[in-house]
């Protein structure tokens, strides 16, 4: 579960206490003033991790979380935050914070978490990853029911930026 320093101090735990629980692995901080401690410490937990850094899962994470099939197991977890957001300080081992320009139209709620749309997730995923991987979790959605190829086509053809010769060519 999470604490804020706040709670913290309310129970009597100084910055000083926190910052050696931090040091010695018995606590992990996720965000300033926001710290996960018991089992959360060990693991990221992406739904602990989305709500307290306010961002929304994407890439692999959020195609984990829509539960299609992947070719292999997510190794990191990915989140979006807004290409101005301040916090450039924000790294923590096995989190991988990704800075884009995300719509509103591009975010869904999937049980209580933000989430990249299946679409957008497809698209990020087609830019960023190996082909073969690429059409592989492509796929996997389709087959899902989230999008059909068509849907998949148009977006790629209405993509621009790095990666869209890729993204055309998975589409």
């Amino acid at each position: 579960s999470l604490v804020t320093t706040a709670q913290a101090k309310g129970l009597g735990v100084s910055s000083k206490v926190l910052t050696r629980l931090v040091r010695t692995g018995s606590i992990a901080r996720v965000a300033r003033g926001v710290y996960a401690v018991g089992r959360a410490a060990s693991g990221h937990d992406p739904r602990e991790i989305a709500l307290a850094w306010r961002v929304r899962l994407g890439f692999e994470t959020a195609a984990a979380w829509y539960g299609v099939d992947l070719p292999a197991p997510v190794p990191i977890l990915h989140v979006m935050a807004a290409r101005n957001r301040g916090r450039r300080t924000d790294r923590i081992k096995g989190i991988r914070l990704h800075r884009a320009d995300v719509v509103q139209s591009d975010v869904v709620f999937v049980r209580g978490v933000a989430v990249t749309s299946p679409l957008r997730t497809a698209i990020d995923i087609a830019r960023h990853r190996g082909v073969s991987d690429a059409v592989a979790i492509v796929d996997s959605f389709m087959r899902a029911g989230h999008f059909t190829q068509e849907e998949f086509v148009l977006a790629a053809a209405r993509s621009k930026g790095p990666g869209r010769q890729r993204i055309e060519l998975v589409a």
